[in-house]
């Protein structure tokens, strides 16, 4: 086969400026990705409030629902979170839900709070557990 008949068949090679440019796009695009990577690892890798749900006590009205939250050395000196907390029902379905505040803390207390929120249920709820906490 003769060149004309491959360009014809499957179309003619890139020209070296068309590959240039091309090559620099698809650089810059995974520069881009990799930055965008090393952005959401930093702000995300290490969180400045963690929990931990402890237990669930039915009520009449509702349930109590018992949790630690913990604060790292980055989230400052006398650290405040909001904990939304959740009370859920046989299926898995909200059935009463509550934002709870939590500190701030004093910089000399323990960086682990014990807290225990009650939340009012529309129906029974068969666990109550802290859906997220956030710095506030």
């Amino acid at each position: 086969m003769t060149t004309d008949e491959l360009a014809g068949r499957y179309g003619r090679p890139m020209s070296r400026a068309r590959r240039r440019l091309f090559a620099a796009v698809a650089a810059a695009l995974l520069a881009l990705g990799l930055g965008y990577a090393a952005w959401y690892a930093l702000t995300t890798g290490n969180p400045a409030v963690t929990w931990q749900d402890i237990g669930y006590r039915n009520t009449r009205s509702g349930v109590d629902v018992t949790f630690e939250v913990t604060f790292s050395s980055g989230a400052g000196r006398s650290p405040a979170a909001t904990c939304t907390v959740q009370a859920l029902n046989q299926v898995r379905t909200v059935v009463g839900s509550r934002d709870v505040k939590v500190g701030p803390i004093a910089p000399s207390s323990p960086r682990t709070v014990q807290i225990t929120a009650a939340l009012r249920t529309s129906e029974p709820a068969n666990t109550g557990l802290v859906k997220t906490c956030a710095l506030s």
